[in-house]
């Protein structure tokens, strides 16, 4: 049966747009018909989407926070670079 996933990738502005890498895939629970109950199939997909949905916010908010990290450090590395120790 197939099912859906979320992907969280990068893309790489400088290069190729197109270039696509990977960080992070959330495949989703596959939803089974028969298994809904009429009278609460919406609030069970409702459920599983906010669930879904608060682990792919949380994923992206980690790798936003490394990639502001990266950007941070590398810029205060910029301002003092490594010297030849004291002098």
């Amino acid at each position: 049966m197939a099912h859906l996933c979320v992907l969280i990738c990068r893309v790489d502005d400088a290069g190729q747009p197109d270039c696509l890498t990977e960080l992070h895939r959330l495949d989703l629970p596959a939803v089974e018909a028969q298994t809904l109950q009429p009278e609460t199939t919406l609030d069970q997909l409702e459920g599983t989407a906010l669930a879904c949905g608060q682990e792919v916010m949380r994923q992206l908010v980690g790798y936003q926070w490394q990639a502001v990290d990266q950007q941070l450090t590398a810029a205060q590395q910029r301002l003092f670079p490594p010297g030849d120790g004291d002098r």
